[in-house]
């Protein structure tokens, strides 16, 4: 009996290790481009791997610099709205059931979240109406914030994304 448990098994492990080897044999093109193959790192170059960012602005995008206006947050403020005063939009994001918008939210600098709205998978429509009661001194030092299911969070500070004469 075990030996038609280990026999698919076995099968599972030895395809996934020999796509791995075509990837990684030096004359691949994959090989050349990624500075973490194996190749490159028994050369023991200086290779370092790429360690996520806490958040990702429009100036710091790091690895995600091709994806930047699709996560950037488009905020408005619309005083005396009775919907929420902060309108907050990822209009150019391709939302999908296996890409999407998980929340848009403001957080204060401490990453505390001050309002937050969570949005369905494959929601394709990625805004929030979001009502902010704060004291205009505390509003300068707040985020925006949009978590995407596959590039992270993206933020855009407050009082920037808005004309401060509005606070």
């Amino acid at each position: 009996m075990k030996k038609f448990v280990i026999l698919p098994i076995l099968f599972i492990f030895t395809s996934i290790f020999s796509l791995s080897c075509q990837q990684e044999q030096p004359g691949n093109e994959n090989s050349k481009s990624d500075p973490l193959n194996i190749e490159n790192l028994q050369k023991n170059e200086n290779v370092q791997p790429r360690v996520p960012m806490a958040e990702y602005t429009k100036e710091t995008p790091a690895e995600w610099v091709d994806v930047v206006d699709e996560h950037i947050p488009q905020v408005k403020y619309v005083p005396g709205s009775s919907t929420g005063n902060v309108q907050v939009s990822v209009e150019k994001h391709p939302n999908s059931m296996n890409h999407y918008i998980e929340k848009i939210g403001i957080m204060d600098r401490d990453k505390r979240t001050i309002v937050v709205k969570e949005l369905k998978r494959g929601n394709q429509i990625s805004t929030a109406s979001l009502t902010l009661k704060l004291d205009p001194k505390e509003r300068k030092d707040l985020k925006v914030f949009v978590k995407c299911n596959m590039h992270d969070l993206w933020t855009v500070k407050l009082h920037e994304a808005i004309n401060e004469k509005h606070f």
